[in-house]
């Protein structure tokens, strides 16, 4: 009898062990160690251990997960050790170990400073979250910093059993990551064949099997961006058309040489230039200004870089050298009550390109705060690849309320061969490839008012620049047949 009671405990043993490799799938019931340290997550996602740090109570993110997760554009200026964050509206730059910083050039107090931490240029979220649609809470208890974004909706979903495990990855040998009862709420984010990528409201992100979650079908996506308020106010650029003439100002002068332009409603004057100090060439005449207004006229200054490449790479190398030289081409705008302005920075180089967009973006939020409107001027793509390219026109769209783009030069002053200043085709053409880039509505087409005469001799070929009067008097004077030329 002890033999068979003996054999019928040892043959349970064996079912009960097939049942659980069987039955139960191997189960792991190992514990995860991602959280045995203060750890930040994003949405539904685990970031790096060095995403986020804690001291004194103050939560700190990493210049590196902004910068890949909620604002590309935000800089750090080495030179300076400075952070400059921009927008439509505001300028900030945090100098790091500093509680002052500003905003607009006005200057703000912080409860704590920016710093490294082990090798991080860290910010504390009073920096930077009311810039952001984000929303930073912190669980101490949790050692949990949880960000989500309050321009998305996230798909919820309800647990259906007494208990159940989520985990690091989507099967059930992974490690454990929560315990979840019946009636608590997730957040779900994605899913594979048999489990669902969820996250605890407050807790923890992992995989749940699907058949322990029932879903909230209140929106129709796990992700789902917020759509606007009906009456909240939406930026459009104005509906009248840009016709805009650059007026070519060598010297300053107090004559008054300006007079009515029919069609034309802007004139930019060549005004500003920078120099080679960093300070600004000024050739401005304020009773200019008054005059184009009388006509009708708006008037945006155009300030160029001297077409000096060297000058403009060290100059716009530093947030603290250009927060100086938009400081002073403002001033002089304001004190002129011009209507805006005109950048035209030409002949930089591949390195400049990065510095000149960021130049741009804390430009632009200074002159909109003073009712300016901002444009920037472009040549035609040469290359394919934007990082062969001087100029990045699509981030240069996003910093400006319009992009000129200079069709003209196709055959330049010193070209080996001669042709036209602009080609139909090939003006088109260039318009066609920079609409990828530049909203329609942004982009200003900028013809030219002259020619060139092209002569042609044993040392090679030379040219002279034009207007229409005296490519007249030429045509008239040398007795030349005119011939028209469809492709051109």
């Amino acid at each position: 009898m002890k033999k068979l009671l003996l054999f019928i405990i040892i043959l349970g043993l064996i079912f009960g062990g097939v049942y659980l490799v069987l039955f139960r799938g191997m189960e792991s019931d190992e514990d995860t160690v991602l959280y045995n340290e203060q750890r930040l997550i994003y949405e539904g996602d685990l970031m790096p251990v060095e995403a986020s740090a804690v001291e004194n109570g103050q939560v700190y993110l990493s210049l590196d997960f902004i910068k890949n997760y909620i604002d590309e554009t935000i800089h750090y200026d080495e030179g300076d050790r400075t952070v400059v964050i921009t927008n439509e509206q505001n300028v900030r730059r945090y100098p790091l170990d500093s509680l002052e910083g500003t905003t607009n050039d006005v200057v703000i107090n912080l409860r704590s400073p920016l710093k490294e931490i082990n090798g991080q240029v860290m910010l504390p979220i009073e920096a930077f979250v009311y810039d952001y649609p984000v929303d930073v809470k912190y669980f101490q208890d949790n050692k949990l910093v949880i960000v989500d974004r309050t321009d998305r909706q996230y798909m919820t979903a309800t647990v259906t059993v007494n208990t159940t495990y989520s985990r690091e990855e989507a099967n059930s040998d992974s490690p454990i990551v929560s315990l979840l009862n019946k009636g608590d709420k997730v957040y779900v984010y994605g899913e594979t064949e048999k489990w669902y990528k969820i996250r605890q409201v407050e807790g923890r992100p992992g995989y749940l099997k699907k058949n322990h979650l029932e879903l909230s079908y209140e929106i129709d996506s796990f992700v789902k961006p917020v759509e606007p308020e009906e009456n909240e106010e939406i930026s459009i650029l104005s509906d009248e058309r840009i016709n805009l003439v650059w007026d070519y100002t060598a010297v300053k002068s107090n004559e008054n040489s300006v007079n009515s332009l029919v069609g034309v409603n802007v004139i930019s004057p060549t005004w500003f230039s920078l120099e080679e100090d960093f300070s600004i060439g000024d050739r401005s005449n304020i009773n200019y200004v008054e005059r184009a207004k009388n006509f009708g006229m708006k008037v945006w200054p155009m300030f160029d870089n001297s077409f000096k490449e060297a000058l403009t790479e060290s100059a716009l190398s530093k947030s603290s050298t250009r927060q100086k030289i938009i400081a002073d081409v403002l001033t002089l705008c304001k004190n002129l009550g011009v209507d805006g302005i005109n950048v035209d920075f030409e002949g930089i180089n591949v390195n400049t390109r990065d510095n000149f967009t960021q130049f741009m973006r804390e430009l632009y939020p200074l002159f909109k705060e003073n009712n300016m409107t901002v444009s920037v001027d472009v040549v035609p793509r040469i290359f394919s690849d934007v990082e062969s390219e001087p100029y990045d026109r699509k981030s240069l769209a996003n910093t400006s309320d319009y992009v000129m783009l200079m069709a003209y030069d196709q055959h330049w002053a010193s070209s080996p061969k001669a042709g036209s200043v602009a080609e139909y085709s090939w003006v088109e053409s260039n318009m066609n490839v920079l609409f990828r880039d530049i909203p329609k509505e942004k982009m200003v087409l900028c013809l030219p008012l002259y020619t060139r005469i092209w002569f042609e001799n044993a040392n090679g070929i030379s040219s002279q620049t034009v207007g229409m009067d005296l490519s007249n008097e030429y045509v008239i004077k040398n007795d030349i047949d005119l011939v028209w030329d469809d492709n051109a």
